[in-house]
């Protein structure tokens, strides 16, 4: 199944599920206008970023809401028990303060975050803005005891300079499938307890992973004798002779 409120994305995907042999019933429709959301083993969404919702839910007024927020809380609800769910979001959903700090501490607290991945800027079409993307569960996972596999994909570059995929994938099975990641540099992933990242208040794997090593650069050769010695003596508070 898919959704969409714009007609030509929702044709779009129809015309290119039915070229692939592929049935699948895709609705054109307003997501938080839905009456009664069903729910799915998996979900893949990227949402419109930045956007605002102006709307009621429950009885509780969500005017002015942020819709990034209520994006990843929608597509955790809408989770079978044995569902999962992975959002591309605005880096700021890891950070943020106010309303979006409630609805992220919300889902750690309750255990329904598996893994948040750093994407490099231009990892999301039409735009520069810098993204991550968020691995939700259905329900707890006892194996993952309250912990967050945090992943700078930023960080995880081929030697081309593109995102190593192949490898990212790689860290998310081992962490998912198998409850541990294996030899991986600190820098690059590792699991931080949720208590740790609603006290900070911030959960961007920039925040809580070491600094990449930097690369390393050979000293260039002089092309002839350079300035070696500076002498300084009787200026300002400099009285004796000083050598560097």
């Amino acid at each position: 199944s898919g959704i969409d409120i714009n007609y030509e994305a929702t044709s779009f995907a129809y015309r290119r599920l039915l070229l692939a042999g592929i049935s699948a019933n895709v609705e054109t429709t307003d997501w938080f206008e839905m009456e009664h959301v069903p729910e799915w083993d998996g979900i893949i969404a990227e949402p419109p970023m930045g956007t605002r919702v102006r709307r009621f839910d429950s009885g509780q007024s969500l005017y002015g809401a942020d819709g990034d927020s209520l994006w990843l809380a929608s597509v955790a609800k809408s989770l079978a028990p044995s569902g999962r769910g992975v959002v591309l979001l605005p880096a700021g959903m890891t950070f943020k303060a106010g309303r979006v700090r409630e609805i992220r501490d919300d889902l750690l607290r309750r255990d329904l975050v598996q893994v948040i991945i750093t994407l490099p800027p231009g990892s999301a079409l039409d735009t520069g803005v810098e993204t991550s993307l968020w691995v939700l569960a259905g329900r707890p996972d006892p194996a993952r005891r309250g912990r967050v596999l945090l992943i700078n994909g930023a960080a995880g570059m081929g030697e081309d300079g593109a995102m190593d995929v192949t490898r990212l994938l790689s860290m998310c099975h081992g962490w998912l499938d198998e409850g541990h990641l294996g030899d991986i540099d600190s820098w690059l992933a590792r699991p931080v307890d949720a208590d740790t990242l609603i006290a900070h208040g911030d959960a961007s794997p920039l925040r809580h992973l070491g600094t990449p090593p930097g690369p390393s650069k050979p000293r260039p050769q002089s092309p002839g004798r350079l300035l070696t010695e500076l002498r300084l003596e009787g200026f300002k508070s400099v009285d004796e002779a000083t050598r560097i």
